[in-house]
């Protein structure tokens, strides 16, 4: 088996689950610390239980973005939607932005929203990389460039939405 977690940024979970198969390829045990953990096999449990967290949060969130953009393709005005349609709208608008301008724009105008507040993570460190990983695991958001984003806003009927 060759090196293929290097393909994987260092210090994800991704990175650490392929590193332990690899290491078990070659008839070691897993030797990778991931986020606090220091013990190699615990490491790997966590690693996984990330994983696996973050794939099924981008599967519900790619269909309620998919959803989200189905709503908006409708034309109905804004002020007809729901809680519910807002968050789906507003969820397929942060994963299709490209800057935290367009960000915001685009729920301002899309939308109607007002006080839009956007905070933005770029990972440029071990312990951004490892805040980013957590957060996806918990359904955090991020932008076309894989910056996370949390977004906070008034939808048209003053209610609060935070994503």
């Amino acid at each position: 088996m060759k090196k293929t977690f290097r393909q994987f940024e260092h210090g994800t979970a991704a990175y650490v689950i392929a590193h332990a198969k690899w290491m078990t390829s070659r008839g070691r045990n897993p030797s990778m610390q991931f986020l606090t953990e220091k013990n190699p096999c615990k490491a790997l449990a966590s690693a996984k239980v990330i994983c696996n967290s973050v794939e099924q949060y981008q599967y519900v969130g790619g269909i309620v973005a998919s959803q989200g953009e189905q709503i908006l393709k409708q034309g109905r005005p804004y002020n007809d939607f729901d809680e519910n349609e807002v968050t789906a709208v507003a969820r397929h608008i942060v994963t299709t932005s490209e800057s935290e301008e367009q960000l915001k724009e685009r729920l301002e105008t899309s939308l109607g929203c007002s006080m839009v507040m956007v905070s933005v993570l770029r990972a440029l460190t071990q312990l951004g990389r490892e805040a980013k990983e957590l957060c996806l695991a918990m359904g955090g958001l991020t932008m076309k460039d894989g910056s996370l984003v949390q977004v906070m806003f008034f939808s048209p009927r003053g209610e609060i939405i935070s994503l």
